[in-house]
């Protein structure tokens, strides 16, 4: 149940933002939207927060640059297929060299070529360029962006409760016990536990396995002077009150 529910709210978030996008087109009269931006979707999915934008920037300056150079200069010399793939391969090639990779980008430079070759004159293809990736490219996907951190925020407090309520409907577990689990984890001996002590120590006192991402979530959710670490009673509360 808690993996398909956090299925659904990255589903009913990534659906959600795309009708967002499409009520503020006519409202800013600017586009917003292409339906092959619909692959960049997987930022509401992969992983506990969105992948680092690093991957996505750069790869459409290469695909603006690189790949569309490549594409319209082998367009009319060789099969559409061939030019495809070569275009790809110069991505590939760039995540490669970059050590990152955001594969949703691959479509631009070919969607760009379409817009280029409806285009007529050196100025004009310039300018279909540079307003594509504007608008929608940049524009669409720092919205998606900013709205699947705001998904992922949702996704972890739904996670952490559900988290507390497996936690609580769990059998009390007596002081002493946890002391003697609090201390087994307790590893710099300074009376607290971080995120991944926690994590170790929820596995062992109470059967369950959270991620370091969800341990810091508990963490802040019982820690009074915020500083990303628990004492014991702070873990006792985790462990029986929460």
């Amino acid at each position: 149940i808690p993996r398909i529910l956090d299925i659904a709210i990255s589903g009913l978030g990534l659906a959600g933002s795309i009708a967002l996008l499409g009520f503020l087109e006519p409202l800013l009269k600017v586009k917003l939207f292409a339906p092959p931006m619909m692959a960049s979707g997987i930022i509401f999915f992969a992983g506990q927060a969105p992948p680092d934008p690093n991957g996505f920037l750069s790869g459409t300056f290469c695909g603006a640059t690189i790949c569309l150079s490549l594409l319209t200069f082998l367009n009319s010399r060789v099969p559409a297929a061939a030019a495809a793939g070569v275009a790809a391969g110069a991505l590939l090639a760039w995540y490669r060299a970059n050590n990152i990779v955001f594969p949703p980008v691959a479509v631009l430079p070919v969607i760009m070529a379409q817009a280029v070759t409806a285009a007529t004159g050196t100025s004009s293809t310039l300018a279909t360029s540079a307003q594509f990736v504007m608008f929608p490219w940049l524009a669409g996907h720092a919205l998606l962006y900013a709205s699947a951190h705001g998904v992922a925020k949702v996704r972890r407090q739904v996670r952490v409760r559900m988290m507390k309520r497996k936690l609580g409907a769990s059998t009390i577990i007596s002081e002493k016990s946890l002391k003697d689990v609090f201390k087994q984890f307790d590893t710099s001996k300074d009376g607290y536990l971080d995120a991944l002590e926690l994590k170790l120590a929820l596995r062992v006192a109470t059967g369950t396995d959270v991620t370091v991402e969800d341990s810091k979530a508990l963490i802040g959710a019982v820690d009074a002077d915020g500083d990303g670490v628990i004492g014991f009673k702070e873990f006792e509360a985790v462990c029986n009150d929460l």
